[in-house]
């Protein structure tokens, strides 16, 4: 392929990269269609049916009907062609119609112009089918975000998505979803069990979005006594209180122009919560003893592992609040929800620890197949933990961390087979229960048992409801 093609194949290469395949087709048959000088161009989808879905066309709307006719005889007999079958003559116009198939989830690129451009750029055509191939291997369903980045022209398959790492069809949609609210201002709501990564999507959020180049605030709503919450978010100003020698910025005025961060927004005090309120609403606030009103312009994003639905109802969270920032809910899953991630995760946290550690220890199949058994009742977290302390308890010349290692890492694992699947029942329905905030009923249908079924077992493994 000559030099103008390669850079061509480049172009179209950035463009498979997009979220969304039908704007990725889109594009392709376009570029394809300018750079080549190709008459028509379509990207079809064969059905498990044999029938045919169009999923982007360039050119005439009149030829896309035999274009079609013609590609769907010819792929019934069931034959991958390459791009140089040619399967139609064009009566007087010297015009040939071609394909080029992929065999993963049964893509086509067909082609429509003479004979000799079709000669003359078949190689483009074919490794543009090569590359539509490579991106389907990479997505679970269409609209998922790509993991392939591109670096020096090459692509290169990758696992992680803005530092969180997973491969799963639960990871995918999740990063799908973080490049669509992205794009967006609206308030966002993280919901998932702690350790499984709520800040790590925030951050994500942030980094993928318009306002990446400016700050994102992180406030630990569980961290800041009641007391100095409202000095923390909004600030003060000189002799506000005695200690108060000079002004001072606070976290919502220091997030202006970028993204505000509520972390465990479920412990935030109820006395804040109206005030909180009326900073969203309004996006404007008073230090602590001023009086000037200051304008601010932020995104924000709030994380936690309680259900504020539930709280609304018991009267612990504001219900006005609550429908103001839960615009566009994120549920994260839990570690056990995608064991898949596992064996990715534990290289990613042993790269990392060898690394700081000095150390090159490899883990053995046997130990990577039971950490993906393993419950993991503290998600992520928690492996990186484990895996940490097993990268540095290793022996200084240690090659392999062995079963007797990770035994002694995690006594839980020396259980009978019976006395482990007791401990995984007891400790997914304690998990519910904090779920649920102590509501047996909800907690039941997060089980999906009965509610005599969860009263039962609470009694059986003797667990206290607060």
């Amino acid at each position: 392929m000559n030099s103008n093609l390669s850079d061509s194949l480049y172009d179209i290469s950035k463009s498979l990269l997009k979220v969304d395949f039908i704007a990725a087709a889109g594009d392709v048959v376009n570029k394809i269609r300018s750079i080549a000088g190709f008459i028509n161009v379509a990207i079809i989808e064969i059905r498990d049916d044999n029938k045919l879905r169009i999923l982007a066309y360039s050119g005439e709307k009149n030829r896309l009907t035999k274009m079609i006719e013609s590609a769907s005889k010819m792929l019934s007999t069931g034959s991958n062609y390459e791009v140089t079958d040619i399967l139609e003559k064009g009566e007087g116009r010297g015009r040939s119609i071609a394909i080029s198939t992929t065999s993963i989830r049964h893509k086509a690129i067909i082609a429509e112009g003479t004979g000799l451009l079709m000669q003359k750029n078949s190689s483009l055509l074919r490794t543009v089918a090569n590359l539509l191939e490579l991106r389907s291997q990479t997505y679970t369903t269409d609209n998922q975000v790509p993991i392939i980045h591109n670096n020096d022209r090459k692509l290169v398959i990758r696992d992680e998505f803005f530092e969180i790492v997973g491969r799963s069809k639960n990871m995918l949609k999740l990063f799908s979803m973080v490049n669509s609210v992205a794009k967006s201002n609206s308030p966002v709501v993280i919901y998932g069990q702690s350790g499984t990564g709520k800040e790590l999507v925030a951050r994500a959020i942030h980094s993928n979005s318009a306002r990446k180049d400016r700050n994102l605030m992180a406030i630990n709503c569980s961290a800041i006594p009641e007391a100095l919450f409202e000095a923390e978010l909004f600030g003060y100003e000189k002799g506000a209180f005695t200690g108060a020698a000079m002004r001072k910025k606070g976290l919502v005025e220091s997030a202006d122009e970028g993204t505000l961060f509520f972390d465990e927004i479920g412990d935030l005090p109820i006395s804040v919560q109206p005030k909180l309120l009326r900073l969203i609403q309004e996006k404007t606030f008073l230090r602590v003893g001023g009086t000037k009103t200051v304008t601010v312009d932020f995104r924000l994003i709030a994380a936690t592992n309680k259900d504020l639905e539930l709280m609304v109802k018991r009267g612990t969270f504001r219900e006005d609040l609550y429908y103001r920032i839960n615009v566009i809910p994120i549920k994260l899953p839990a570690l056990s929800e995608r064991r898949e991630d596992i064996p990715l995760l534990v290289n990613r946290f042993r790269e990392q620890f060898c690394s700081a550690n000095n150390k090159s220890v490899k883990f053995t199949p046997k130990v990577i197949e039971t950490l993906i058994k393993y419950p993991w009742p503290g998600n992520v977290r928690e492996l990186k933990n484990i895996v940490e302390r097993l990268i540095v308890m290793a022996p200084p010349l240690s090659s392999a961390i062995a079963d007797v290692d990770l035994s002694e890492i995690i006594p839980s694992l020396n259980a009978k087979t019976d006395m482990s699947l007791s401990w995984i029942e007891k400790d997914a329905i304690n998990r519910a229960m904090n779920a649920a905030d102590g509501n047996r009923e909800k907690a039941a249908r997060l089980l999906e048992i009965t509610l005599r079924q969860l009263n039962y077992k609470l009694q059986k493994y003797n667990i206290k409801v607060k």
